[in-house]
């Protein structure tokens, strides 16, 4: 009879607990527009932060995720 593996095999982690996730060939990439599309909206963000004053980018989206008419009334839509 064959001797079997008894480790325990646990998912890497980088100390935050996400998880390492690493693309192969055989799983489907992130295709078309999509991160194009998320790219513009990031750059849109910190374009509109930095306009406003903003020198903390980080601290600046973190203030403005608290409570959602911040973002509407940073883009004048609110």
């Amino acid at each position: 009879m064959p001797s079997q593996d008894t480790t325990i095999r646990r998912p890497r982690t980088n100390g935050n607990g996400a998880r390492h996730h690493q693309l192969t060939e055989e799983e489907p990439h992130p295709t078309g527009n999509a991160p194009r599309a998320m790219a513009t909206w990031r750059n849109l963000a910190i374009g509109a932060l930095r306009l406003t004053g903003a020198t903390n980018i980080a601290a600046a989206l973190r203030h403005n995720a608290r409570n959602a008419d911040r973002p509407l009334a940073l883009l004048g839509l609110k």
